[in-house]
């Protein structure tokens, strides 16, 4: 009987799960026996593969054993069809991603599409395999939009006029204009000989080339051009896709308009086309070409940018772009949508305009939409938010110019320090230019460039001549003409003639091809998604957005870059840059920068009324440092500016480049008294800020010289007691979120944040209570210790308002806390019990649902998940009960610990997701960084290095924001340990010792035992074993004095393997079985794979072969029951050398292949290197001598990729090869 899987969802999930079942079955029934042999399953997984698709009515029992249903058997060839399409799509994405929507080409040519390299040529050449396509066909269909390649079109003319190939050319119409323009030899040529010309009536999207050869073995290719950039290629040589795209171009042809003798001859002569050679104009007066040199201007030229070296691309992301990187490819073109409305604006006509569309993709280029509007001679304007990619968007539009031999340029970039005021030198040097001019000029509006727009008022009715200004949106949308400082003239010129073009903001989709462009640049894929750098991927750029990202991205590539000797991003430039200038202008202004990014990123609200706290006296210093901040840090403040409201807080920069600036104080203290200078600073805004709850003259100060009646001032006076409070918590929320502005708070004793007489008694408990926390998320437990104790003799004399038996309660709860994080599990759990007492005794039962999930982690940390599960469903369910759901998902993280440790794979993946997607909703920052952090290790248990990186850095990447130093050793622990199995022996080094240097600051001797535990594991792989042996043995002892079970099973498997390497078999043994008896009884089961494993190969090294064989097919099926895929195949491997021990060579070849594969597919070089090795001694044995040569070849590719030396690797200290590895592979307890 056929009992329903459930919902669509179900049936797919079970057809993926269990696909290989049906293929299986598909031609033939077959018993449950001879389904073990053939898939490798164990009996267990088959009997339930069987039983679900039994009920699926997938599969049938008859007589002769288990065959597929006519269901199962449609479902099967369906589901192999569907995916086969979608890995087609999937490879042509970055074609698919780049076509109009409204003429899309046909699914049918994606269908059997094949990716082709281009990496291998120069912008001059043509793809070899271009070229040999066109060389071996006898008809050829080239559809050619634009002139990106113009070496193509050369080669195609060649082809067809001194070859046999048959020509037809249908050309793009901004092709066809080119050519005439520049090289209407090309269209007659071809026409002369025959060839057929076509104009299309439309664009298409990328050059398109169909290929007919006389054996029938046709062909489509087409090329994908990004940025003008030739950046992927596809080839596709089925029939069907072929005839789709025939039937596409043919559409195309229809609609083309033919191109005569006489057309094709109309125009200037010119010979051959040939890529176009730019050189500097000749100059009649190099005088004032150096004037303006000195002024800042510079002539764009192929010499300049040639004689400028591009740098990585890294170091040019993270401190800005200049033309050699445009010209090298390293900058993306900005887009925006389509569909949003255009963001041109014709200040004359004071109304918004529409944008010709430049893409078919339903984005717009904002470097052609310039270029556009520039070219037919109209002066525009680029403004935007700082930090929002203005200068790279004008150079890119410059650098197009010059690339496409528009005509000269010349650049001014801002902030060089020069002032230009040589007028006349540029008038002059603009009379000497033959062609359409640009002239660049950033930051307009300084007053070092402002004078440029006596040059441009001048040239306003000339069409050779036209100017690009750059400006930020604050100051270019000012209506006071005071605020450029311009004459009446000029300033009249500014808002009437020329057309301004907004920065669009920086969207998902934007992030995304920022990320995807990067990954080009660096020629390899990151683990790293659009939606891992943007805060609120749904919403407008906050000003500096586009800082902030790039900031994350540069670092993301390598998070040790963080902590490493490396050029600041572009994002922390602008940070310390903007901290020079104000303190240069004087303290007051540094005071005040500090206050408005305080404000910022407590979330306090940018009010400039609560800045003048600063002083009691004259505001002229405030409102000078404010101005200098405007369109910098602070921006508009339009709305409600009526006599009875006050105006809204200014818009501010991202909260991250405000948290940045307030690092700057005690980040650049050079010794003890530069930190309290900070300190103090810091604590004396933060207490003139407060201040304002009990000043009511000063209140009042402030209302008088403000426009109206500030609607925060009269907050503030309506309940002082209630502000204060908030802002007191507020401030300290501050220093829990960021770990890294702790040492600004200092401590409760000695700190410089004085609490105001307005707030409510209990908020020097509270304070006392928050800097405990901070100590303790910064890693400094004796810090915390030392501020509980404070809180506990608070707690003997509380305010009235203040439970005294919940406050102690709390204190004995955090008196655990500081124990658990120094590794005290007794003495935390003691703490806990009692803890859990008092609020039991309060009727506190959230409180005892803390107290209870913290003892479910004490109990996790020693690895005992069943008490550990049963606390921790215990406290999951009493918030549940209270309606608490971020503290649900704190307990939720927990148990899916214990479920993770329990091989409970998948579903623990989805209980992490739940609880990553609670803490993104809430916006808690830490919380986030811990799911992501451990699914990252899961990720990695599993096998999926790249995700597991992926995540790892992105929550490493925030713990290195808000200051964590404990999260930061966690990630980058687990990022070594990616590295380790990925043969990256230096970077794991590296990682392992940064993270062991974190868990050492902070006392934690957990943390400390694990890394050193991974570190030794590395010394075992490079054949260190005395070394390893040294750290393995430490790490036992601390893992026996904390408790930590599982980590002395872990230490003892892996001094065991040790013992087998010094041919201590006995010694092994011992260690192996009390490691393996630790793992079941604690319920880990990737632990007990792993026991049993090594226990299987001990087994065989001792010729009890059939009870090496129980353990090693156990170890199998542990391995694929937690979906420990890289454990799975070094069990494959062991069970490869127990068949070779049996001779069962066959057998044997076939496990090590098995293995092989997982392992490359894995990524895991080093075991990859071993099974070749395995598998050449088999194949050798079987006499196999050109297998042996191929996977000789590919071990020494392996090792390659390592950079290691191949005769060196996996070899026993005799120098034999490997057939009983010498170097074990596994890696953790869990490995």
């Amino acid at each position: 009987m056929v009992t329903p899987v459930g919902t669509d969802d179900v049936f797919i999930r079970l057809l993926h799960r269990r696909i290989e079942f049906l293929r299986c079955l598909e031609s033939s029934p077959r018993r449950k026996p001879e389904i073990v042999d053939q898939l490798e399953w164990s009996r267990s997984t088959v009997d339930r593969a069987v039983r679900e698709l039994q009920q699926a009515g997938l599969l049938k029992r008859g007589t002769e054993g288990y065959m597929t249903t006519l269901a199962g058997r449609l479902a099967a060839t369906t589901y192999t069809e569907f995916t086969e399409m979608v890995s087609d799509v999937h490879t042509a994405t970055p074609l698919l991603e780049t076509l109009d929507r409204e003429h899309p080409v046909p699914m049918a040519t994606v269908w059997g599409i094949d990716p082709v390299p281009i990496d291998d040529h120069t912008p001059y050449e043509i793809p070899s395999e271009l070229q040999e396509a066109i060389e071996s066909a006898h008809s050829l269909t080239a559809l050619m939009p634009v002139i990106s390649d113009p070496i193509i079109l050369e080669f195609c003319q060649s082809q067809a006029v001194e070859g046999s190939l048959d020509l037809t050319l249908i050309v793009g119409p901004n092709l066809y204009d080119a050519l005439h323009e520049r090289s209407p030899d090309t269209l007659s040529v071809l026409s002369h000989h025959g060839q057929r010309l076509l104009r299309a009536a439309r664009p298409p999207p990328h050059p398109m080339f169909l290929l007919e050869r006389a054996s029938g073995q046709n062909e489509g290719l087409i090329i994908v051009y990004e940025d003008g950039v030739q950046s992927a290629m596809f080839r596709n040589r089925r029939q069907d896709g072929f005839e789709a795209a025939k039937a596409y171009i043919t559409d195309i042809i229809e609609t083309a308009t033919e191109i005569t003798d006489t057309e094709a001859t109309m125009g200037r002569q010119h010979h051959t086309l040939v890529p176009h050679q730019r050189s500097p104009p000749e100059r009649a007066n190099n005088q004032s070409q150096s004037v303006l040199e000195r002024e800042g201007f510079i002539e764009l030229t192929d010499a300049y940018i040639d004689s400028r070296e591009p740098g990585e691309p890294t170091t040019s992301w993270r401190t800005g772009i200049d033309f050699a990187e445009i010209a090298a490819g390293h900058a993306i073109e900005r887009t925006y949508d389509s569909d949003h409305t255009a963001s041109v604006t014709n200040s004359k006509e004071d109304h918004l305009i529409s944008v010709e569309e430049a893409a078919t993709s339903g984005r717009t280029s904002l470097v052609g939409e310039l270029l556009d509007g520039l070219s037919s001679g109209s002066d525009h304007a680029l403004v935007g938010l700082p930090g929002s990619g203005k200068s790279t968007v004008c150079k890119m539009v410059a650098y197009r110019w010059h690339e496409t031999g528009r005509g000269s340029v010349f650049y001014r970039e801002g902030g060089a320090g020069r002032t230009f005021t040589s007028t006349a030198a540029l008038r002059a040097r603009l009379r000497e230019c033959e062609e359409h001019t640009l002239v660049v000029v950033e930051d307009i509006l300084s007053p070092e460039a402002k004078a440029v727009f006596r040059v441009m008022v001048d040239y306003r009715d000339d069409p050779t001549v036209t100017f690009l200004v750059e400006s930020r949106e604050h100051a270019w949308t000012d209506p006071s003409a005071s605020s450029s400082g311009l004459a009446p003239r000029l300033d009249s010129y500014r808002t009437e003639a020329i057309e301004h073009v907004r920065m669009p903001a920086l969207d998902i989709t934007e992030c995304e091809r920022l990320v995807r462009h990067f990954e080009v640049m660096h020629g390899r894929q990151f683990a790293l998604e659009a939606s891992d750098l943007l805060d609120s991927p749904g919403q407008d750029s906050d000003p500096a957005t586009l800082l902030v990202v790039l900031h994350r991205l540069v670092l993301s590539t390598d998070p040790l870059a963080s902590v490493q000797d490396t050029p600041p991003t572009t994002l922390t430039e602008d940070v310390r840059r903007t901290f020079d200038d104000l303190r240069a202008v004087g303290e007051r202004a540094l005071d005040v920068g500090v206050f408005v990014s305080l404000l910022n990123a407590a979330d306090i609200g940018v009010y400039p009324e609560l800045v003048y706290a600063l002083t009691s006296e004259t505001t002229e210093a405030i409102e000078e440092a404010l101005t200098l901040l405007e369109g910098r840090v602070i921006f508009d403040r339009s709305g409600g500016d009526d006599e009875n409201d006050g105006k809204p807080a200014y818009r501010s920069v991202h909260k991250s480049w405000s948290v940045l600036f307030l690092r700057q104080l005690h980040e650049r203290a050079s010794g003890v008294q530069e930190l309290r200078d900070a300190q103090r600073r810091f604590g004396r805004i933060a207490t003139a800020l407060l201040s304002l709850a009990d000043d009511e003259t000063k209140r009042a100060c402030i209302d008088w010289q403000s426009t109206g009646s500030p609607t925060v001032i009269k907050e503030i006076s309506a309940d002082p007691q209630a502000w204060a409070d908030e802002t007191i918590e507020r401030l300290f929320t501050l220093g829990l979120a960021h770990s890294s502005l702790v040492p600004l708070f200092e401590t409760s004793t000695n700190s410089w944040i004085e609490l105001p007489k307005a707030c409510s008694a209990e908020m020097e408990i509270r304070r006392t209570e928050w800097c405990g926390q901070m100590a303790l998320q910064a890693g400094a437990p004796d810090e915390a210790a030392t501020e509980f104790e404070r809180l506990a003799a608070l707690a003997d004399d509380p305010p009235a308002s203040v439970d005294a038996d919940c406050l102690e309660a709390r204190c004995l709860k955090y008196q655990g806390t500081v124990a658990f994080r120094r590794s005290e599990y007794d003495r935390a759990e003691s703490f806990y019990d009692r803890s859990r007492r008092a609020y039991r005794a309060a009727g506190d039962n959230r409180g005892e649902a803390d107290v209870v999930n913290n003892l479910g982690i004490v109990a996790w940390s020693r690895g005992e998940l069943a008490v550990a599960k049963e606390r921790l469903q215990w406290s999951l369910d009493q918030y549940q009960e209270l309606g608490d759901h971020v503290a649900a998902a704190d307990a939720r993280f927990n148990r899916t610990m214990v479920l993770d440790v329990e091989g409970e794979t998948e579903t623990a993946t989805e209980q992490y997701q739940v609880c990553l997607d609670r803490y993104r909703s809430v916006g808690n920052s830490r919380s986030e960084a811990n799911a992501r952090n451990n699914l990252g290790v899961l990720k990695r248990k599993c096998g999926e290095l790249n995700a597991a990186e992926r995540r790892l850095t992105r929550a490493f990447d925030t713990y290195r924001d808000i200051g964590d130093e404990l999260g930061q050793a966690g990630s980058l622990h687990s990022l070594g340990s990616v590295a380790q199995i990925r043969g990256d022996f230096e970077r794991a080094v590296e990682c392992y010792e940064r993270s062991l240097d974190r868990y050492r600051n902070a006392s934690d001797t957990h943390g400390v035992a694990r890394c050193l535990h991974d570190r030794a594991t590395l010394d075992r792989r490079q054949n260190r074993l005395d070394a390893a042996e040294r750290r393995h043995e430490r790490s036992y002892e601390l893992r026996s004095d904390i408790g930590d079970q599982r980590g002395i099973a872990a230490c003892l498997i892996s001094l065991g393997r040790i013992a087998r390497r010094r041919d201590a078999i006995e010694t092994a043994m011992d260690r192996t079985k009390c490691g393996l008896d630790r793992y079941r009884q604690h319920g880990d089961v990737r632990g007990e794979a792993t026991a049993l494993r090594l226990l299987g190969a001990l087994y065989c090294d001792t010729g009890r072969t059939e009870r090496a064989k129980d353990c090693l097919e156990r170890s199998l099926e542990r391995t694929r029951e937690s979906n420990h895929r890289l454990g799975e195949a070094r069990t494959l491997r062991e069970l490869g050398r127990l068949a070779e021990a049996h001779n069962d060579l066959k057998r044997a070849k076939e496990r090590q292949q098995s293995a092989l594969s997982t392992f490359t597919d894995i990524g895991a070089r080093p075991d990859a290197v071993e099974t070749c090795h395995e598998l050449m001694a088999v194949c050798d044995a079987l006499g196999e001598r050109k297998t042996v040569t191929t996977y000789r070849e590919a071990a020494v590719e392996f090792a390659r990729e390592m950079g290691v030396d191949l005769e060196t690797l996996n070899r026993r200290p005799d120098n034999r090869a490997t057939s009983k590895p010498p170097t074990s592979t596994d890696s953790t307890n869990s490995g």
